[in-house]
């Protein structure tokens, strides 16, 4: 680990912490329960036609640099079943299980890929939701938050449209 990147601490959430993060409020409701900040506290999730889909389904990631007791707080929550990080218990300093801000941001990039990587020109069809089944060309590819979008142009007969969608919700032709 370099000296002032940001490192992560890795909890698993419990069921009740999986269903508060599909109503997209988990990282407020840590927030309360611990005094570490919301904007610290990093739930990987996306929405797919108004539907969450979890990218690392399970995890909560929570940057260090708070007391010790911040984060026992949150383990006491009925929202987290156990911390992967370890602390070590004389210096109140994590010694091990805690990721970097580039390997979380890799392993996002590599959970995001799972959904197919296309390029402009490229067919695709619509897996999901309201447009399930359509076919469309990806004219513009975009990354916001680390999760890859797709704008796809769909020609039926008496309408054009463009749809923003993520990679889960489409696939090859």
């Amino acid at each position: 680990m370099r000296g002032n990147e940001t490192n992560w601490a890795v909890l698993v959430l419990s069921l009740k912490g999986e269903e508060q993060a599909k109503q997209t409020n988990l990282a407020k409701v840590l927030s309360n329960h611990s005094g570490i900040l919301a904007e610290d506290i990093y739930v990987p999730l996306i929405k797919s036609n108004g539907e969450v889909v979890f990218l690392l389904e399970g995890y909560v990631f929570v940057k260090t640099g708070y007391p010790s007791s911040y984060y026992f707080d949150l383990v006491r929550t009925a929202h987290i079943d156990f911390m992967c990080s370890e602390f070590n218990q004389e210096t109140g300093l994590f010694s091990k299980g805690v990721i970097t801000d580039f390997e979380l941001k890799k392993m996002v990039a590599k959970a995001n890929s799972l959904g197919g990587t296309y390029k402009v020109g490229s067919e695709v069809k619509v897996k999901d939701g309201h447009f399930k089944g359509l076919e469309g060309e990806v004219v513009e590819v975009f990354e916001k938050e680390g999760v890859t979008y797709y704008c796809l142009f769909i020609k039926l007969r008496s309408v054009e449209m463009i749809l923003k969608l993520n990679s889960f919700s489409i696939c090859g032709v």
